[in-house]
């Protein structure tokens, strides 16, 4: 399959998911560090196992919610709340407000994890039984590819 014959959801999908990948394992590996440097070892570790049980539960929520609402609307939504928090942490960062960081990391966290499964879904929309394997085949490359670079 050639890219010109992707349809355009799914390009969109594959390039955002892509770049979005790539600057979270670029950025986030070292919220541990900073977190520990800013509070202690003890609140850095409960706060991000607390994050992962957040982020499963979003999932969850995000699947849910991509099925009863508009995936459109439901991932403009999401990337645009995700997009300022991201500003809002870099802003908090620069003034040094760890603590207003950590909140602001949260809601990044849910706000990022509820458009996921959309995201997933759209493949499953846009595509047909033939270019299915090929469409997630891509996908698997893009993904293995975006965490290469962001952790490099």
């Amino acid at each position: 399959m050639k890219w010109k014959e992707i349809p355009k959801p799914i390009k969109v999908r594959l390039i955002t998911s892509f770049f979005n990948r790539a600057v979270s394992f670029s950025i986030m590996p070292f919220m541990a560090l900073l977190f520990v440097k800013a509070f202690n070892e003890v609140v850095a570790g409960a706060f991000l196992i607390a994050m992962v049980f957040v982020s499963f539960v979003t999932n969850l929520l995000g699947g849910y919610l991509a099925d009863r609402f508009s995936r459109k609307r439901l991932l403009v939504t999401t990337s645009m709340l995700t997009a300022l928090t991201f500003i809002t942490m870099t802003i908090s960062l620069t003034l040094d407000w760890m603590l207003l960081f950590m909140v602001i990391y949260a809601v990044f966290s849910v706000t990022s994890n509820l458009g996921r499964p959309a995201m997933s879904a759209i493949i499953i929309d846009a595509t047909t039984k033939e270019n299915r394997q090929a469409v997630y085949a891509l996908d698997y490359w893009l993904i293995n590819l975006s965490i290469t670079i962001g952790t490099a």
